[in-house]
């Protein structure tokens, strides 16, 4: 297979293949272009009868058993007809250009025969070489015109009719029978619940709790380390609402649909795809956050008496294990373990001092989780004084090691004959360090003293 640039564009949700070669359907070819391409243009193309763009594409059919044949060019005279009668019909209806317009561009796509596919590298070069600046001069024109979306939008009444008769080509879409999609929520709307809720909300440390709790749940797993690495490299790290949601639908079982088809995602593919769309059925969902004891968006369920406004404002009121739990305690408690993990003892009487406080700091945190009441500790941890390191709060503890691998730093720069070393210069090398790199060089400078 020739290797085709597609600039400036992400894979598709979901790849067929056949032949180990990756095609596109025909149908989906007008809106992968932005309708530069329109269908009546494309049958024109493929009948070898259009005169303008001066390209080739191959064509070929997928048969009931997912073999496929060639198509000739004269099997696509009678389609282009169609779309010749359809133009007529609808302009001899219609009052307006526009409206005449818009029905064509629905009937169109309908009247291209299901289950015809391109090579996807075909349709790569004939874009390429038929609006490319050398061959023609766009008026107007903007970023991206000259490009390919082959994860285009497409209007829920006609997403139904670009995968038809490719049923045997798509492993990742379920058999199973789908939900009612009168009641779902697309991706991007769900995001901007999550942004503006009480509880999930840029203005909340809950979601960052729960995602941190799904990372510290298999700390050496290595597909959730690959999932968060390459999630902080794409252009929207940082959205932790959007983390949460590739969470629960790319490990933790939350449905996702695709042209009213269920969709196998993984992480992976939510990292290639961060901008593509996908929709998520409503009552599972609420299903599905009731099964892990998260509360209901207040948007998207408003009579649910575990909706989330309601949840914060019965326990703020009673000052309970709740929203101050999530947003205060919640967060303390994950520092304080993350410290005891780092922390090696001296002894075993430390090593079982470690291991006590460690399981005090899990109950309490489960006790958050879970909502029952932990009456075997409170918020104030006891270190046992046998031990300096272990004794000392946890944040004292890490600021004491950083000062430490700071001026150990230090030394050993000042050995290989760097001179003149600020608290930044060390600051940045420690940042970038395996040990030290998730803390800014900002806030380590900030904690470290020179003692050098």
């Amino acid at each position: 297979m020739p290797n085709a640039i597609i600039p400036a564009v992400s894979k598709p949700i979901f790849e067929l293949i056949l032949d180990n070669k990756i095609l596109y359907p025909v149908r989906l070819i007008p809106f992968a272009t932005g309708w530069k391409i329109a269908p009546d243009v494309l049958t024109r193309i493929f009948a070898e009868r259009e005169g303008i763009h001066r390209v080739k594409m191959p064509t070929f059919h997928i048969q009931s058993d997912g073999a496929f044949n060639p198509m000739l060019a004269k099997e696509w005279d009678v389609i282009t007809a169609d779309l010749e009668i359809l133009t007529k019909s609808l302009k001899s209806k219609e009052p307006s250009e526009d409206e005449y317009y818009k029905k064509w561009r629905e009937e169109s796509i309908g009247i291209l025969p299901a289950g015809t596919f391109v090579w996807l590298h075909d349709l790569v070069a004939a874009f390429n070489a038929a609006f490319s600046a050398e061959r023609i001069q766009l008026e107007n024109e903007r970023p991206g015109d000259r490009e390919l979306n082959l994860d285009p939008a497409v209007p829920n009444n006609l997403s139904h009719l670009i995968y038809e008769g490719f049923e045997p080509l798509l492993p990742r879409l379920s058999n199973a029978i789908t939900p009612s999609f009168d009641e779902s929520i697309s991706f991007r709307e769900l995001l901007e619940v999550l942004n503006l809720d009480v509880f999930y909300g840029l203005r909340s440390s809950a979601t960052n709790s729960i995602v941190g709790d799904f990372y510290r749940a298999k700390p050496s797993n290595t597909t959730y380390l690959g999932f968060r690495r390459h999630f902080a490299s794409i252009p929207c790290k940082g959205d932790i609402q959007r983390e949460l949601i590739y969470i629960w639908c790319g490990f933790l079982g939350l449905p996702a649909y695709q042209n009213k088809s269920v969709l196998e995602l993984d992480g992976d593919i939510l990292i290639r795809n961060w901008q593509q769309n996908f929709v998520i059925n409503l009552a599972e969902l609420k299903n599905f956050l009731r099964q892990n004891t998260w509360p209901l968006p207040s948007a998207l369920y408003p009579d649910e008496d575990d909706k989330t406004d309601v949840r914060v404002v019965r326990e703020v009121e009673g000052f309970s294990h709740g929203f101050y739990d999530f947003s205060v305690r919640l967060p303390k408690l994950r520092k304080d373990l993350d410290e005891l993990d780092k922390i090696q003892p001296e002894s075993m009487e430390a090593h079982q001092n470690k291991k006590n406080q460690i399981h005090q700091i899990e109950r309490q945190i489960d006790s958050i989780l879970t909502g029952k009441q932990d009456n075997s500790s409170n918020d104030q941890l006891q270190l046992n004084n046998n031990n300096q390191d272990i004794s000392e709060d946890p944040t004292t503890v890490r600021n004491k090691r950083l000062q430490t691998a700071a001026n150990d730093l230090a030394g050993q720069m000042k050995k290989a004959k760097h001179r003149h070393l600020t608290k930044r210069d060390i600051s940045l090398k420690l940042s970038i360090s395996d040990e030290w790199n998730e803390m800014t060089a900002i806030r380590i400078e900030r904690l470290i003293v020179k003692t050098w």
